[in-house]
């Protein structure tokens, strides 16, 4: 659980860098291309340009999808992680409050430490 949530930040850390590096692009080619339409008075030049907003756009939405869907995913790793330790910790406490020997103790202390890890 602990990797996924790695990967699911680390995924979501790339879209955000990703979707900032295009839209410094795109404001870069935006007004290189404005300027560069203002002296071609070609239609196809502007057409070709709309075309190319409408792309950046598409591809803008469907990365912000992805970085909310990551959020998402992001945020129920969390929540599940939080729930298992919680578990753990009422399981400790109820085999410590039923008087259980040191030594079942430290093997559910073990088990707790390494099933926290496995998360």
């Amino acid at each position: 659980m602990r990797e996924q949530l790695q990967q699911i930040k680390a995924q979501y850390r790339d879209m955000l860098q990703q979707q900032r590096c295009r839209e410094s692009e795109s404001s870069s080619s935006s007004s290189s291309s404005s300027s560069s339409a203002s002296s071609v008075s070609s239609s196809s030049s502007s057409i070709a340009l709309e075309k190319e907003r409408a792309a950046w756009g598409r591809e803008r939405s469907a990365m912000q999808q992805k970085v909310r869907q990551l959020q998402e995913q992001l945020a129920e790793c969390e929540d599940e992680m939080q729930r298992i330790q919680a578990r753990h910790q009422r399981e400790l406490r109820a085999a410590r409050a039923n008087g259980c020997a040191d030594e079942n103790e430290n093997e559910n202390a073990a088990h707790a430490a390494a099933a926290s890890d496995a998360v």
